[in-house]
């Protein structure tokens, strides 16, 4: 029996990734950079159901507890993902799911090492406009997501932030598929033949 699929996504980020790995078998593999709230508007709460193995990484304790309890089966990771290891004091805007940081700081590279993430076929980023300071710590170069979906607006507005960003993308091997609106798509090049479905 199939799972069938419900989008939880705000905009709809999780049928782009349906479309991208329609013909894909089993043991695929998210990571959820910002995750939020195990459900409402999650881009990855629907691979989650049909089966895809993920990695939760938030630095709110709160919502942190409720994806382990909501989204068993792989960890939550109660960190910012930064460009390496520290400490900042983390702002919570209780009841919105919005926070700004600083807290316990990691580098993405060295969360995904620790996790043994292994393959990450798709990789969101939303971390209410700090992604420069996560992709600081992601070299893409021992983990290389198939598929890179990061939030390229800056919060509660239509304003473009990705042009501090984007450059350290294209320059390790991506290449740039789409705008939805509210993210920026990338696929790895050596994952070119997804392209097509995710732009669409």
């Amino acid at each position: 029996m199939t799972a069938r699929k419900v989008s939880y996504a705000q905009n709809a980020e999780d049928v782009r990734v349906w479309r991208a790995f329609s013909g894909s078998g089993p043991g695929l593999t998210y990571v959820d950079v910002g995750a939020n709230e195990p459900r409402h508007l999650s881009i990855t709460a629907s691979l989650h159901d049909l089966g895809w193995r993920g990695l939760l990484i938030e630095a709110d304790p709160s919502l942190a507890a409720e994806l382990r309890v909501h989204r068993p089966g792989g960890p939550a990771v109660e960190c910012a993902a930064a460009a390496g290891p520290g400490e900042l004091t983390f702002f919570r805007v209780p009841g919105a799911g919005l926070g700004t940081l600083d807290e316990a700081t990691q580098a993405l590279d060295r969360i995904l090492d620790e996790q043994h993430a292994g393959d990450v076929h798709f990789m969101s980023i939303d971390v209410e406009g700090a992604e420069a300071v996560v992709l600081q710590g992601l070299s893409l170069d021992r983990h290389r997501p198939w598929v890179l979906c990061v939030e390229a607006v800056l919060p509660g507005t239509s304003t473009p932030s990705h042009a501090e960003w984007e450059p350290g993308i294209l320059g390790r091997g991506y290449a740039y598929v789409t705008f939805d609106g509210v993210n920026r798509w990338y696929v790895a090049d050596e994952h070119a033949d997804l392209a097509a479905q995710v732009a669409v």
